[in-house]
């Protein structure tokens, strides 16, 4: 998704306007416990105060390519996303 920006020519297509934001942030720990607590594909309730709970469905490995997160928000709304090649990567 984006903002739309016209031309001044009123025959002109809106174009999509892409943008990026970035935001970085030092760290006081070691990187590989930082990753390992980031790559815990079923941890974020450990990390992260939005997320309430987390379940990886049908008792799989939580690092296992196709596996599925069940995850609930603090607000009550639920979402399901599989590990994907990236997230099994060590």
């Amino acid at each position: 998704m984006g903002f739309y920006e016209t031309t001044e020519a009123a025959e002109a297509e809106p174009q999509l306007m892409r943008s990026r934001v970035f935001k970085s942030s030092i760290i006081p720990a070691p990187v590989d416990e930082v990753w390992a607590l980031v790559r815990d594909f079923n941890g974020m309730p450990d990390w992260l105060l939005l997320i309430t709970d987390s379940r990886i469905e049908g008792n799989k490995a939580s690092d296992n390519i196709g596996s599925i997160r069940n995850y609930h928000l603090a607000v009550g709304a639920n979402f399901r996303s599989p590990v994907s090649i990236a997230n099994s990567l060590s």
